[in-house]
């Protein structure tokens, strides 16, 4: 069996589905007959990699309100994540440009190391609040993640896997995606958004069963919403 999960860094969402997809495969009977390829899908292809603007400044201006609404509405989602085993740090991220980091993610999938890139990533920016697209931040991470830091850099400085990341974006948009995550299943089934644990767990078990399971809706981040 084969999912393959879109998703960005930069998605609350997505990392608390990474975790509930991480919960379902370890309940199930099979997962050693089940991969995980990880897609790119940038929230926002034109964000700056240098952003002085707190993320809680940043969502009062998208959805005008105060930035103290903003303050509760991460309050709320840390709270959800929480739940998850995610102690989130919502207030204190370092919006930034993810390009280079879905690319130390292809790069790393060629090394075989991709699920420990995407685990690191996520950490990296809402648990430690560590800035994921500044080249020596990113270098440091991607050596936490098993990669030899020489080798990221000089894929870096090239434009390797720039192709990569805009042709899943655009297979994305080939397969109707509008927001992150979304998960496909052998091609077959779908999941949108960050489902319940248990909602995964169906899914994968049907799918193994190659039983039809229609498209389920959940929460999600698309280039309109809760880029953070």
């Amino acid at each position: 069996m084969k999912i393959e999960v879109w998703s960005d860094i930069a998605c609350p969402f997505c990392y608390i589905g990474h975790r509930r997809l991480e919960w379902a495969l370890g309940q199930v009977g099979f997962a050693d007959e089940v991969s995980v390829e990880y897609r790119s899908f940038q929230l926002d292809v034109s964000a700056p990699v240098h952003n002085e603007m707190r993320a809680t400044e940043m969502l009062a201006r998208k959805y005008g309100m105060t930035e103290q609404q903003a303050i509760a509405m991460n309050h709320r989602m840390m709270e959800q994540a929480s739940s998850d085993g995610l102690n989130m740090k919502l207030l204190d991220i370092q919006l930034t440009n993810t390009l280079d980091a879905h690319r130390v993610i292809h790069y790393a999938k060629a090394q075989g190391k991709e699920e420990a890139a995407v685990e690191q990533l996520f950490k990296a920016y809402f648990v430690e609040s560590r800035h994921v697209g500044e080249r020596q931040s990113l270098l440091a991470i991607a050596e936490e993640a098993g990669l030899d830091r020489d080798s990221v850099n000089a894929m870096l400085d090239s434009d390797r896997f720039i192709a990569e990341v805009e042709l899943n974006q655009e297979e994305a948009n080939t397969l109707g995606i509008q927001g992150v995550p979304f998960y496909v299943i052998d091609r077959k089934y779908a999941i949108s958004g960050a489902q319940a644990k248990e909602v995964f767990k169906q899914a994968l078990e049907q799918a193994h069963a190659v039983k039809e399971v229609d498209t389920a809706s959940g929460d999600s981040c698309t280039d309109d919403t809760c880029r953070i």
